[in-house]
């Protein structure tokens, strides 16, 4: 084997170890935004129904209640959203029916994501009025990954 073609078989070694190295990176910090990302939502909209609840709770108005959550829980971004009133019974709770992922099985289990739960007390004056309960949904982070890898690979 000439000096030539070793040199040309260690270049191309070397460019596989980079462009290997490279995708990696990247496909690590994506996957770290976007857990970031998750906990930074959770956390944006938890506050944000209890900034638009908080009169609904006053009031007692349980239309109201529901068709804010309702209108938050609509964006497709959320496994469940439960509203538990301390007062009474009832609660209101919406569940996403389809929790599935466009992406491979062997993907999600390479790259999960965990599932991200945040609890919140409202009030009502200085009374705890009722328990917010907001669960993410894995789903659409899997996907943004699934096609980020897609795009990198082509």
């Amino acid at each position: 084997m000439s000096l030539y073609n070793k040199f040309q078989i260690w270049l191309s070694i070397i460019f596989l170890i980079l462009t290997t190295s490279v995708f990696g990176l990247l496909l690590h910090s994506s996957h770290t935004y976007l857990k970031i990302q998750q906990k930074v939502e959770m956390t944006n909209m938890i506050s944000a129904l209890n900034i638009a609840l908080t009169p609904f709770i006053h009031q007692k108005d349980k239309v109201g209640l529901e068709s804010v959550i309702n209108a938050s829980f609509d964006s497709g971004f959320y496994g469940s959203i439960t509203l538990k009133i301390n007062n009474s019974n009832p609660q209101i709770q919406r569940k996403a029916l389809n929790q599935k992922s466009d992406s491979p099985e062997w993907f999600q289990k390479i790259a999960s994501f965990e599932k991200l739960t945040e609890s919140r007390v409202l009030m009502d004056g200085w009374m705890q009025a009722a328990t917010l309960t907001v669960t993410n949904n894995t789903a659409t982070s899997y996907d943004q990954l699934w096609a980020l890898t897609l795009r990198l690979l082509t």
